[in-house]
Formats: structure tokens, sequence, C-alpha cells
């Protein structure tokens, strides 16, 4: 498994950011049933996932 997860970091107003897998679910289940215990992850920052946010 060498491609990256990708997580980004939501925030609501007033709140510290919270990680959120946003790509790589079925990944993160295959090295759960294999016993891997470490993924590679690409973490995007607040301001990286601003900017791929769609407006509601």
């Amino acid at each position: 498994m060498t491609t990256p997860l990708i997580v980004c970091q939501v925030q609501a107003t007033g709140q510290e950011p919270a990680p959120l897998l946003i790509d790589g679910t079925h990944r993160l289940y295959c090295a759960w049933r294999e016993h891997v215990p470490r993924l590679p992850a690409y973490l995007l920052t607040t301001a990286e996932t601003r900017e791929i946010q769609t407006p509601r």
C-alpha cells in the first residue's frame, strides 16, 4: 500500500481543527484487516481544506 490516504482538517467556529479522512477508506479497511500498523497519509492544512470545499 503505497498510495497515501488524504486527510483534511475541518474546523467548526471556535473549535480546534479535527481530522477527516476524505480519500482512502478502502485502503484503511484493508490495512486494518491485514494488521498493518501504519499507512502513509497526506494531511491537508486548514487553509488547503478550505480551498477544496464546495459552498453549501
